[in-house]
């Protein structure tokens, strides 16, 4: 989840959210203007990651997003599938890239190839991406390489 924050006045947003939600870290307050999010807890249990925005790409994915139905007449404000495999692709995890896999999946024919700027890049070799990113997410942290590569 990202709330549109700026930058100087995270504190008083984050203040605000502690008052009605359990931290997740201890200093909560003061970890969240530095690594830009602030991590909670619902009272569910649920862990809540709210990254504090402020950058204008980070604008243009709220300007972009949309509403989403959910039952109990809940909507949801959900960003573009675009730039979701974006904010997946910059965190680098191994179940992020399983994510943009999924997504991609989901969306064949309906993803707009023309918002990433390199090009090249359509519903018949999407899969390139992934094959970049799922080795990138794989590397070992000790040497650097991929599994199986050697250094020449």
């Amino acid at each position: 989840m990202t709330l549109l924050t700026g930058f100087g006045g995270e504190e008083n947003y984050t203040r605000v959210l502690l008052q009605h939600f359990e931290p997740r870290i201890e200093g909560a307050l003061d970890f969240a203007p530095s690594h830009r999010v602030l991590l909670l807890r619902a009272r569910s249990g649920v862990g809540l990651d709210i990254a504090l925005g402020g950058l204008p790409f980070e604008e243009s994915v709220i300007e972009r997003s949309s509403f989403f139905a959910r039952p109990g007449g809940v909507e949801l404000r959900t960003c573009s599938a675009e730039d979701l495999i974006v904010l997946k692709a910059f965190a680098d995890r191994g179940k992020d890239w399983l994510d943009v896999e999924g997504v991609m999946i989901r969306q064949t024919g309906r993803l707009d190839w023309a918002y990433y700027p390199d090009g090249g890049i359509d519903d018949n070799n999407w899969w390139k991406i992934l094959a970049v990113g799922k080795a990138g997410a794989r590397k070992d942290a000790r040497s650097g390489l991929c599994p199986g590569e050697q250094h020449l």
